[in-house]
């Protein structure tokens, strides 16, 4: 049986951060509409290199890159086998086996950093290229680890439905949190409902023509979902926020329906995140909108802290003003809770949803 670019190829599932995962259908064509931009222009690949990332295959990142493009290039590749993420095992990882492409997650990094005098105690040399992809990356990681480790990390905008289409790039300037700029022969733009191309510094939908070849075919037997994400003039909403600047970089903003609204003005979680994370107590972050009977919806903030700080209602206050004087005074979360691990995806990915759920339950206790 003769095989089309346009035949579906696999199946493989969003993770679920804000909702119910759906069954994204990529077509033969994905590989050949990947593997130059991404190869090339995001991770530099040549003969001799050695790609590896402990994050699982099951996550569209770690199946490109630490997969799908190697074989396609002819390098090697190595599985990291460990189920959970440990940063002495993702040292000993890139040491024993002479990784050359490194790939991970904002908190990956941060938690190997908290690793100390890690640069002196493994043999990190083999390392050419480190890419980042799944959240914000925030200023300190990338020059914490630049300071360290000699290498930079090339950060990376991406989807099930389409793999990277925005990175850093092996041969741009970095501005350090942007997205980069949109892979070689891949249309991005920030667009409107009507799909309208909005001008530098408007903030609203981050999308991608249709005629990407990588772009996926549909949601398995979700039409509807599929209606959502299709806007006019062909473009295909990735249901996140953001906007471009002069020079064509993108910046982040959120995911449209992570947004929270909180005495009218509409605020990103990943804005007060990024925020809190840049505090020297904070290891992790997540944030989302809890219900709150005078202001409607107000700003939560779980935080996992470094081994050295302790948990108090000082800590917390100092938090709540160090995000007043970082971003803006009304962005700050009214609430803050300490705990001991955030609820993740597989990928990594905090499961904001899951947040939420944990108040609505101890709402229905009261």
């Amino acid at each position: 049986m003769e095989t089309s670019k346009d035949n579906p190829a696999y199946y493989l599932y969003t993770s679920g951060t804000t909702g119910a995962p759906k069954g994204v259908v990529h077509a033969h064509r994905f590989i050949i509409g990947t593997e130059g931009p991404i190869g090339k222009s995001t991770m530099g690949l040549e003969r001799g290199d050695i790609c590896g990332e402990p994050t699982a295959l099951t996550w569209m990142y770690a199946l490109g890159h630490n997969f799908l493009f190697a074989f396609r290039w002819g390098v090697s590749t190595v599985i990291y086998s460990d189920e959970r993420f440990n940063s002495e095992r993702a040292y000993e990882f890139i040491e024993k086996y002479k990784i050359t492409i490194f790939a991970g997650t904002p908190t990956i990094y941060r938690m190997m950093l908290a690793v100390r005098n890690a640069e002196k105690r493994y043999d990190t040399s083999s390392l050419k290229y480190c890419l980042s992809s799944g959240e914000p990356l925030l200023a300190e990681t990338w020059r914490e680890w630049t300071r360290r480790f000699g290498v930079k990390i090339i950060d990376s905008m991406g989807q099930t439905e389409a793999h990277e289409f925005c990175t850093t790039q092996t041969n741009l300037k970095v501005k350090i949190r942007s997205m980069g700029k949109p892979l070689p022969g891949i249309e991005v733009a920030i667009v409107n409902d009507k799909g309208k191309r909005l001008p530098p510094g408007e903030m609203d939908h981050l999308a991608i023509r249709r005629d990407h070849p990588a772009l996926f075919k549909e949601y398995f037997k979700m039409p509807e979902q599929m209606k959502e994400v299709s806007f006019p003039n062909n473009w295909y909403d990735t249901k996140d926020l953001a906007y471009a600047d002069e020079d064509g970089y993108f910046w982040y903003g959120s995911r449209s329906d992570d947004i929270m609204t909180c005495h009218g003005y509409r605020i990103s979680p990943a804005d007060v995140e990024t925020a809190l994370q840049e505090h020297e107590a904070v290891l992790e972050s997540g944030v989302a909108g809890i219900i709150d009977p005078e202001m409607g919806e107000k700003v939560k903030a779980w935080v996992v802290l470094h081994e050295d700080y302790e948990p108090t209602p000082d800590l917390a206050k100092n938090l709540q003003n160090f995000v007043k004087a970082t971003i803006a005074p009304y962005k700050y979360p009214r609430e803050i809770e300490f705990i001991e691990e955030l609820p993740k995806t597989s990928s990594g990915k905090i499961l904001r949803r899951e947040l939420r759920r944990w108040e609505k339950e101890k709402l229905k206790k009261k």
